[in-house]
């Protein structure tokens, strides 16, 4: 394998991470804001 192909894959798999963990941060965000709404409803239960 040849630098630039272990360059090019180093790229791909750190893009897909990148990917990964912004789908995380606005899945914690959507989770934080929900119950952020909940505790300002205050819920019956």
């Amino acid at each position: 394998m040849d630098s630039r192909q272990w360059r090019a894959s180093a790229r791909i798999s750190e893009s897909r991470s990148w990917f990964r963990r912004m789908s995380n941060l606005s899945r914690f965000r959507q989770i934080t804001l929900l119950s952020a709404d909940a505790g300002n409803k205050q819920p019956a239960f």
